[in-house]
């Protein structure tokens, strides 16, 4: 799969990571309530497997669906940057973001782009 077509389909997904994660900024990242939660829920799950998805219906392999999922981590970490930034946060607390950014969401988003790349492999993608 050439790179060009794996940005061009994965930046509407990054768009919609990038604008979810902003949100819950605006809105108090710090406190946890069903807003936070729904956007966890939609960012590691369901972005990732319809990125997924969406790379294999692309005729993408099933390792670029994986990487899919993996790369919402990376909108996410942008945002997050922008974010802390602009509210002058502490190193010590964009670091710490960072590092459990990177150790909570990864894995999971990469399974379930891979997950996302076999269910459009099965059902969608002529074999």
């Amino acid at each position: 799969m050439p790179l060009k077509v794996f940005y061009k389909t994965l930046i509407p997904f990054w768009f919609i990571e990038f604008s979810l994660t902003i949100l819950n900024f605006m809105f108090g990242a710090e406190k946890v309530s069903f807003f936070s939660i729904v956007l966890f829920v939609i960012a590691v799950v369901i972005l990732p497997f319809a990125a997924g998805f969406r790379i294999v219906y692309e005729k993408g392999k099933l390792s670029f669906a994986a990487l899919s999922g993996i790369s919402i981590s990376l909108a996410t970490l942008l945002a997050i940057g922008i974010s802390y930034i602009a509210i002058e946060a502490g190193t010590q607390a964009f670091l710490g973001v960072i590092i459990a950014t990177l150790m909570v969401a990864v894995i999971p988003q990469s399974f379930f782009g891979y997950l996302g790349g076999l269910f459009a492999k099965k059902y969608y993608v002529a074999a």
